[in-house]
């Protein structure tokens, strides 16, 4: 295939996009970064449920948007690098964009903040299912930003910020849930509200019981007996490695307030 004919396919699928409009770099996509006629066209990575992808790759850093999945934002959460699920991302969410304008380095807690860390070190995301990533170079990102108006700027970068804090609030409502039922019953309904997002009514979900318990601080011997409890109200079927969803549990009002965050899309009229 020619390069010219597969940019023109790029363009005319980042015309389709099912996620650009709730993308916060929508409005870019396709268009022309400078006078030589470059365009801002993602690459688009298939991701694979597992897989593990960080922003910041030193010589290399990247803008990653999430088109299709849920990922989970990791983070290290003491000295002995137990990793425990800051917030879970859905279609829209762009990582990676707040980097532009801070430090490419954080203090190190280990050292009681003398010295200081590559941002990658602080959290990196992880696929809870197969999926799709746009990825851009930082650097394109930035040109694009620096070529529009600050208003335009300042509510994308808003916007960006403000989605993560959402979803990271969202996963705290999840997990202070005291019983353990609930907290599976508003995992569940957070994750058909991240997948939804990418325009497909998703009730199916491949994941296991111990990737449940570790989203919910639990463990999987009280994780499987709390499922069987849940199917047994008639909200859930359970199949190997799936669990799907039935209409009933969408009657717990209660859990499904705390699965609904709010999303914010610039206003770039």
């Amino acid at each position: 295939m020619k390069l010219d004919d597969y940019m023109k396919g790029m363009k005319v699928d980042v015309a389709n996009c099912k996620v650009r409009g709730v993308c916060p770099l929508g409005k870019f996509c396709g268009s022309k970064v400078d006078e030589k006629g470059a365009a801002l066209i993602p690459s688009v990575l298939q991701i694979k449920k597992g897989d593990i992808l960080w922003t910041d790759l030193h010589f290399d850093p990247r803008v990653l948007i999430i088109r299709k999945g849920i990922f989970a934002c990791m983070v290290h959460a003491d000295r002995e690098k137990e990793e425990v699920p800051l917030s879970l991302y859905g279609a829209g969410i762009a990582v990676g964009v707040g980097e532009l304008y801070a430090p490419a380095t954080a203090p190190s807690h280990a050292s009681g903040g003398r010295e200081f860390v590559p941002m990658s070190s602080t959290y990196y995301l992880r696929s809870l299912f197969d999926g799709e990533m746009c990825s851009i170079p930082a650097g394109v990102v930035r040109q694009v930003l620096e070529s529009t108006s600050p208003r335009i700027v300042h509510q994308i970068l808003s916007c960006v910020l403000t989605n993560q804090f959402c979803s990271a609030t969202a996963m705290m409502k999840v997990v202070s849930h005291q019983s353990l039922q609930d907290r599976l019953i508003a995992l569940l309904l957070f994750f058909k509200e991240m997948a939804n997002r990418s325009g497909n009514d998703v009730w199916t979900f491949h994941v296991t019981h111990e990737e449940l318990s570790h989203l919910v601080a639990s463990d999987r011997v009280s994780t499987t007996r709390a499922l069987y409890r849940i199917r047994d109200l008639g909200l859930i079927q359970i199949g190997y490695k799936s669990i799907t969803l039935l209409p009933a549990i969408e009657e717990r009002e209660d859990l499904v307030s705390d699965a609904l965050t709010e999303f914010y899309i610039p206003d770039m009229i």
